[in-house]
């Protein structure tokens, strides 16, 4: 038996990505939280949302590169500087070149917990290229 992943509403923002699951026949089918009128709406129906696990296919939709085997996703966010994420299967590792320090974020697991992340780092939403 395949344990069901929930969210929280409060994780949700508007801009983030999730799996409406009320419709069965619609597999594979994600929304976007488009305004705050839909989340208000979120509440009344929870049940049905489900976060999208962060994966390949959703790096590669946000523009990250596949570099040495690993996927990476760089942002110009200082001045004479940037810094990077990069996803080695089953972790994030947010990345400054310039000063080398590397952190592990054990909890960026979904792609709205990634959405939010990158949000409050660059102050600009992530968008699908």
């Amino acid at each position: 038996m395949r344990k069901r992943i929930t969210m929280e509403a409060k994780e949700l923002m508007v801009g983030n990505y999730y799996e409406w699951t009320e419709d069965k026949e619609e597999k594979d089918a994600f929304l976007q939280v488009d305004d705050f009128y839909s989340l208000l709406a979120i509440e009344e129906n929870f049940q049905y949302f489900k976060p999208i696990p962060l994966n390949e296919e959703w790096l590669v939709k946000f523009g990250a590169a596949k570099i040495d085997g690993d996927f990476t996703l760089t942002n110009d966010l200082f001045k004479g500087g940037y810094f990077m994420f990069v996803f080695t299967g089953d972790q994030v590792i947010y990345y400054q070149p310039e000063s080398r320090d590397r952190v592990v974020l054990k909890n960026i697991k979904h792609v709205h917990s990634f959405q939010n992340l990158y949000l409050a780092l660059t102050q600009e939403e992530l968008k699908i290229k």
